[in-house]
């Protein structure tokens, strides 16, 4: 069965067949249950003596379940190697993992020689995990940007275009685009984190990190700006000595100057590496030593990339120092690059799907690793300056350095060894200087077969390098051949590492994934605390850049992943990808891509993630890139009433109530629901404004608990209140928006992508419903008469439909009139203490759901044939009552949306797994009257909008009662904690309560 399970999640993952994605379910959930084989389920509590004797042991991902021993070792929970060495020995190996060769064969002139460049990459594994997993405080600090930097914040946050926060000149600003969002066109501006963690020391970028050639080179590195993490220059001489200015000039509106294949568009995404509008200024001070250099004592190096095969490198590179350097790539027999007015001819054209290293010394010009002497006698060099203007020309720019010296060829093989070609000497090693070593196994990395024959090919450029599948060998098993250039699809490879290295760009800045300095909150006090591999990238943004190359990313090329784009009439172009939902197998693709990120930066702050943020998260990476990609979403609209972090394999089994057809369907619906779940970190992101809480979300929840762990939706809530915002009000607009896809942008392609995902779950031999029922049947719980509601009659809720935490239940008017009025009243019970409900801890929290955070309902008015909605918020246990006037412009159809938000984190902080108790379900009653007159006290203003979003309201001042976050089975709550916010007080205090029921 493991062989199966292991076979059909390869089979699986090239494909998106909804039978496919039921059979894998099936199998894992045989080699869940099946006690002979794998697990036992039994509550082994975080004890291994609850376990059958032998070599068993009380695994980390689920303490009901007893796994056999396995090797290597892979966990990183301490308390769960405690139990693992208890009885199967050692966790990994403790001797440092050695670095592989990428070409063994001895012989010179097959596989030349391979040079390593960077720190030598050790493997920790004795720490004093007892010391170091444990947080300092359980009152974790939470600050914002305004807080800890209060005169400059807002130079950023004033801008609302890219173009103005883009050429702040008094702080570092950085664009972030909300790719849902219509406000702001499409974005906000903030204080960028990187630059300024670097800026003020809290983070290290060092040149040395960039895959190829350190500070020591020539006679010293005088100038390094690396502009793919940030355009500061991060030599020791940049610290007060270097000053820049960017400048973005956009280009004319007009339709006619602009590049039709490719055109500007501020709506969808700008790269930081982009030249053809910036320009950047870089000026010293009298301190710094570029004043004493000159052209004639001095190295320069940068890195070009192209836009797209089709966009020539037309412009201008460099001036300053006594050079002026131009290219033009558009003959395509002929490349050339000007420098002082001497045009000189590369011997080759310039590969446009890898970048290429520039070196120009005194005498020389070096460009990928082509040697031509300059002629000076022909040159001009325009008047020395001892400032620097980058750009602007059609191309990407990164990696720019002056060093002291003339560099001397090895040394400049160095410097260019990101940019090499196969089988050049200087050929990056995979392990040491491209592959992320933090990997699964620990000490003991998992990293995908190197070829054995040739040169690697790769296709490297400022955020990524993408590696062409080796193909094993038919004969030996153990050998991998390398597809040498000129046998794979040039074209083919651009555009799937162009897709990567723009989804990597955008995760790494908008969403904070990278691993950077996140005080106060980070886990440990140094980098020397960090295990396994951690330590060369912890704080360290530009390390953990450039050698974040997982070695899965292998089969992207030469499968049926992704398709070459072919259209005989369009030709490949991010922006219409992102405007058009992607392209086929982007999906699957970019959600697997941003799994590799949530391992490295999850392993690199020992931080724990279930497989709800995982899964969700990874979902909404591919939905950031291309909105509304085909992907699995029908599921959470679909099993709408599951707890928003429910996971099929391990919740199931305790929680009957939701694992019924009524609720949840089937086990593919279930299964599905944690991925589609990604709709709600969308929203969040493109319509709260929030993208970057994915990244602390990522890399510091650890921090936030010191004793009882509060679980993912309970860090989540402080991470929004922080912000200045409610979790459960976000929730409920989200959730009213989502019913009837009321989206300012891109909602046509939403639909599109829901109701394509239902066609194929409802098509499989294994759908239990009639296929009469429709998708929009099955988003609705109960069915209210248009004409008479309930004749004002409290009707209680159907027990069996019962929503779970951040769940709903959907109340659906159809066609009521015009000239009616509709008079809505709904009523929250006590929380449960039914069979299907905790009642052990609900005796503890009675009280709780009196706060009016703990219900955030919403009311819809959707207008089906203008297309308005109308939207009331109903919060708190008993809310007054909504009337809604139907008006005279078409019949409306209501949807009363019932949402319980409640403070604790009752699935993810595991204390009701643990004791085997179930999650709350929480039941209500509705009342519905239908009229034709006006009533005295007229109708209930409907909520304004922003944007197209139903406004949120600033968060309540004071924190939530423990008691109510907490969810220990016990009076002694000291274990729990108790954030503090800039916003309001250390200590919580009463939210405003519910008014009674008329």
């Amino acid at each position: 069965i493991l062989l199966l399970f292991i076979n059909m999640v390869f089979y699986c993952a090239r494909r998106t067949c909804r039978p496919c994605f039921i059979l894998l379910l099936s199998i894992s959930y045989i080699v869940v249950v099946e006690t002979s084989i794998l697990f036992v389920r039994t509550s082994c509590s975080s004890s291994n003596s609850n376990c059958p004797a032998g070599q068993w042991f009380c695994n980390q991902d689920n303490p009901n379940v007893c796994e056999e021993c396995y090797d290597p070792c892979d966990l990183d929970d301490p308390d769960a190697i405690k139990r693992y060495e208890a009885v199967c020995g050692p966790c990994g190996d403790t001797t440092p993992s050695p670095v592989r060769d990428p070409n063994p064969n001895p012989n010179p002139s097959s596989n030349p020689p391979v040079t390593s460049f960077g720190p030598t990459t050790e493997c920790k594994k004795s720490i004093d995990r007892d010391v170091k997993t444990d947080p300092s405080t359980n009152t974790p600090q939470f600050k914002t940007s305004s807080s800890v930097f209060p005169t400059t914040n807002a130079f950023c946050t004033g801008h609302k275009n890219y173009t103005a926060c883009t050429n702040e000149s008094r702080e570092d600003c950085q664009w972030i685009f909300l790719s849902g969002s219509s406000s702001r066109k499409g974005g906000f501006c903030r204080i960028d984190p990187i630059s300024k963690c670097i800026e003020k020391g809290s983070c290290t970028c060092k040149t040395e990190d960039f895959q190829g050639g350190g500070t020591d080179l020539g006679e010293g590195i005088l100038f390094h700006a690396p502009i793919s993490v940030t355009a500061r220059d991060i030599s020791s001489n940049g610290a007060n000595k270097v000053f820049f200015t960017e400048i973005f000039t956009p280009p004319d509106p007009f339709p006619e100057n602009q590049d039709p294949d490719h055109p500007y568009d501020e709506s969808f995404f700008i790269s930081r590496v982009d030249f053809s509008h910036r320009v950047l200024h870089y000026e010293f001070a009298d301190a710094s030593p570029i004043h004493s250099a000159t052209s004639t004592q001095t190295t320069v190096a940068f890195k070009l990339h192209y836009l797209y095969m089709d966009t020539p490198l037309i412009g201008n590179i460099w001036r300053g120092l006594g050079l002026e350097i131009n290219v033009d790539t558009s003959k395509e027999a002929t490349h050339e690059m000007t420098i002082n007015g001497n045009a000189y001819s590369f011997s080759e054209p310039l590969k446009k799907w890898h970048c290429t290293q520039v070196i120009v010394t005194p005498s020389h010009l070096f460009t990928a690793g082509n040697k031509k002497e300059r002629n000076l006698l022909t040159e001009v060099a325009p008047t020395f300056t001892s400032d620097i203007h980058l750009g602007k020309f059609s191309g990407e720019l990164f990696d720019v350095r002056i060093y002291g010296g003339i560099l001397s060829p090895t040394e400049i093989g160095e410097v260019g060894a990101r940019c090499t070609s196969p089988n050049d000497p200087m050929v990056l090693n995979l392990h040491s200087d491209i592959e992320t070593p933090i990997l699964r196994g620990g000490c003991d990395p998992d990293i995908d077969p190197i070829p054995t024959s040739g040169g690697q090919t790769y296709s490297s450029g400022p955020f990524a390098t993408f590696w062409i599948a080796p193909i094993q060998d038919e004969a030996d098993k153990d050998v991998f051949h390398d597809i040498p250039e000129g046998a794979f699809d040039e074209d083919h490879l651009f555009q799937q590492a162009k897709m990567q290295s723009y989804a990597w760009e955008k995760w790494y800045f908008e969403t904070d994934m990278i691993g950077f300095n996140q005080k106060p909150y980070r886990f440990f006090n140094s980098a020397d605390e960090t295990p396994g591999f951690s330590e060369q990238v912890w704080d360290n943004p530009c390390r953990y850049i450039h050698q974040h190359n997982n070695g899965w990313l292998f089969p992207f090329y030469g499968g049926d992943s992704i398709p070459k784009w072919n259209d005989p009439t369009l030709v490949f172009d991010l922006g219409y990808l992102f405007h058009n939902r992607g392209f086929d197998g982007y999906g699957f693709v970019v959600h697997e891509t941003f799994h590799g990120m949530q391992g490295e930066l999850v392993d690199t702050y020992n931080n724990p993630l279930s497989r709800f943020l995982a899964e969700s998260t990874a979902s909404y990476g591919g939905d950031m890139a291309f909105p509304a990609t085909q992907t699995y979403s029908s599921p959470y609209t679909l099993a709408h009433a599951l707890p928003l972090n429910f996971f099929l394999d391990r919740d199931v089994f305790t929680n009957p109530h939701f694992g019924t057809v009524e609720i949840s369907i089937n086990d593919s619906i279930r299964g599905g629901h944690i991925y589609a779940a990604f709709l709600f970190w969308s929203f969040l992101s493109n319509h709260g404004g929030m993208p970057h809480i994915l990244g602390k979300m990522h890399s510091i929840v650890g921090t936030l608990y010191k004793g009882e762990f509060g679980g993912e939706l309970l860090a989540l809530r402080m991470f929004v209140e922080n912000e200045g915002f409610d979790l459960g009000d976000m929730f409920g607009v989200f959730v009213a928006h989502l019913r009837t896809w009321d989206y300012p942008r891109f909602a046509v392609n939403y639909i599109k992508m829901e109701e394509n995902d239902f066609k194929s779950y409802s098509a499989s031999d294994e759908w239990p419903l009639s296929n009469s029922l429709s998708l929009e049947d099955l988003k609705t719980d109960v069915k209210i008469d248009p004409n008479v509601g309930t004749s004002g009659n409290f009707i209680s809720s159907p027990s069996s439909l019962r929503p779970g935490q951040f769940g709903w239940n959907c109340l659906t008017i159809e066609n009521v009139n015009t000239g009616k009025y509709v008079i809505i009243n709904i009523a929250w019970d006590g929380l449960g203490t039914d069979s299907s409900n905790p009642f052990e801890l609900h005796e503890l929290q009675a009280g709780c759901d009196d706060d009016i955070r703990f219900y955030n309902s919403m009311v819809v008015a959707h207008n089906v044939e203008s297309g308005e909605r109308r939207y009331w918020k109903m919060k708190g246990k008993t809310p007054a009552e909504v009337v809604i006037d139907v008006g005279s412009d078409g019949p409306v159809t209501i949807h009363v949306l019932m949402i319980p938000t409640p403070p604790a984190d009752y699935v993810d902080s595991n204390v009701l797994n643990d004791n085997g108790l179930p999650f709350p379900a929480y039941s209500y009653r509705y009342s519905v009257r239908i009229i034709g007159t006006k009533p005295a006290d007229g109708s209930t203003l409907s909520n304004d909008k922003n944007n197209g979003i139903v406004n949120f309201e600033p968060a309540t001042p004071g924190w939530w009662s423990t008691r109510c976050t907490c969810t220990v089975l016990s009076v002694d709550l000291s274990g729990c904690s108790v954030p503090i916010f800039d916003i309001g007080g250390p200590a919580p205090v009463a939210a405003p309560v519910s008014a009674p029921v008329s």
